[in-house]
């Protein structure tokens, strides 16, 4: 997971400051000039505008929704259909590996959308993912979300909003 924050935060540096980051070989670590200091490229911890820019990089999404398209396109998921009002089953790739060389699998998606489901998890914007009431691990690569109750907005939401993790490194 180090490996890709970093070479993400290195492509972002330069592609946004459109100069040359500053490395600092013998501490292995990028300097990088911003506006406003965060502490870690999590969305989900620090939902600010500007380590948005690096997490959009390094993490995935099951699918996204393509603006000029007017269309949902895959990303994690190879596909997805509608089983019910409440529920979205995924087919997910099976050819994904996390930079710390862990296969993804449907337990990474549990895991998150678990995670960000406890009760004692204190996060800015929280209402934005208590609405899945379980994810259904079905195989390692084959899923449903099940929602709380019907949710018009719940692919849109999905796009947008669930950026997947390795479940053994968070």
């Amino acid at each position: 997971m180090k490996n890709l924050q970093l070479s993400a935060l290195t492509l972002a540096a330069l592609a946004l400051l459109g100069g040359p980051a500053v490395a600092q070989k013998s501490k292995d670590e990028v300097r990088i000039g911003i506006i406003d200091p965060f502490h870690a490229v999590d969305l989900y911890h620090v939902p600010s505008n500007e380590p948005g820019q690096y997490a959009r990089a390094i993490y995935g999404k099951l699918m996204v929704y393509n603006e000029h398209k007017a269309k949902f396109v895959p990303e994690l998921a190879k596909s997805w259909k509608r089983i019910n009002p409440t529920t979205i089953e995924f087919e997910l790739r099976d050819d994904i590996k996390f930079t710390s060389g862990n296969k993804f699998t449907g337990a990474d998606v549990k895991y998150i959308l678990g995670y960000l489901a406890q009760p004692k998890l204190k996060i800015r914007f929280k209402r934005r993912y208590t609405w899945v009431k379980e994810v259904q691990v079905l195989s390692p690569h084959k899923i449903r979300i099940v929602a709380k109750k019907p949710k018009p907005d719940d692919m849109m939401s999905t796009a947008y909003r669930f950026y997947i993790y390795d479940s053994k490194e968070h």
